[in-house]
């Protein structure tokens, strides 16, 4: 949730690449480097969070390379919705340190000081999944 970059408030969706430790990269489609090919989902789109002893939502994603063209392809739900440009890791930024991986998560960012970064804040509730599926989130 940072409305500073996403323009509301609420979780979103959100892609990125970043070839040195956030250095350098871009959010989103801010920059060339991710390609949206979908018109069902797309970054920034809204997220509806779970509800600790409630409603639980999950989001099915997945990450697949295509041998042929190279491209690093993002899929939600089983639908591909774009895909990390071959550019900022054959030749690019990412060129320079091997792409080898990529991976996804969350971030979480704190208004209230220390510029956002590094917070004590948690990102879902806290809980184990031992204290039960509508506790962990």
């Amino acid at each position: 949730v940072y409305p500073g970059r996403t323009g509301s408030p609420g979780p979103k969706l959100f892609v990125l690449w970043i070839p040195d430790a956030y250095a350098t990269g871009c959010y989103d489609l801010t920059c060339a480097g991710w390609v949206l090919t979908s018109n069902q989902y797309s970054p920034s789109m809204s997220l509806q969070p779970s509800t600790y002893g409630g409603q639980q939502s999950e989001l099915a994603m997945d990450i697949k390379r295509d041998q042929g063209s190279g491209n690093w392809w993002l899929y939600l739900w089983g639908t591909p919705i774009g895909y990390w440009l071959p550019s900022i890791y054959n030749g690019g930024p990412l060129a320079t340190t091997g792409l080898d991986t990529l991976s996804w998560g969350g971030e979480i960012y704190d208004s209230s000081g220390n510029n956002g970064f590094h917070t004590s804040t948690q990102m879902g509730s806290g809980h184990f999944l031992s204290e039960g599926y509508s506790y962990a989130s």
